[in-house]
């Protein structure tokens, strides 16, 4: 599953580096793979390559809002699903507690007893 957002989608580089203040050029540009001077050239035109957005977007709280947002939906699902599992478990129970009843209330069950019914 992607989490990236679309080239339409994406913050600007200035908005990118408000959230990464205090970054060095050159220690930029290396963490980028790129040289000073093309960083330098971005940063200027503030119109980098998306996939440079998308290094810069991976180190921002963006990325980890969107992340921690995921999380929380999958959890809350995975609770969903537990609780439907534990519903049928019951029902299940409830089942056997009845067909062991019948069982034990009659030697000899007739074919169309409910003890032979699956479901």
């Amino acid at each position: 599953m992607f989490t990236a957002p679309t080239g339409a989608y994406l913050p600007t580089l200035s908005g990118l580096l408000e959230r990464i203040h205090g970054v060095p050029d050159d220690r930029m540009a290396r963490h980028l793979g790129i040289s000073l001077r093309t960083w330098q050239r971005y940063k200027t035109s503030n119109n980098p390559p998306k996939v440079v957005l998308l290094a810069l977007w991976v180190e921002t709280d963006y990325w980890r809002g969107e992340v921690y947002t995921q999380l929380q939906n999958e959890a809350a699902l995975l609770a969903m699903q537990f609780r439907c599992a534990e519903g049928r478990i019951a029902k299940l129970h409830e089942q056997i507690a009845t067909l062991e009843t019948e069982r034990l209330d009659s030697a000899e069950l007739p074919a169309n007893s409910p003890f032979y019914a699956v479901g």
